[in-house]
């Protein structure tokens, strides 16, 4: 699947860092937010959805700290 305007970055690990955190949909009809932590290493799994469809969404990725 294309990430295409699905790509974000904030501190989604509370650790001070900015990551990169991005959507995926997989072919199962589940979708996954993965981030790479500090902007570098390996991708891990942020989130996992039940089965949704992320075409169904329009707009881009927006994260915020609260």
């Amino acid at each position: 699947a294309n990430v295409g305007d699905r790509m974000a970055s904030g501190d989604v690990n509370g650790d001070g860092d900015d990551d990169i955190v991005m959507a995926y949909q997989h072919s199962d009809g589940t979708f996954s937010y993965y981030y790479f932590p500090s902007g570098k290493g390996t991708a891990q799994v942020w989130y996992t959805s039940g089965a949704y469809n992320l075409t169904n969404v329009t707009g881009r990725l927006v994260l915020g700290g609260w």
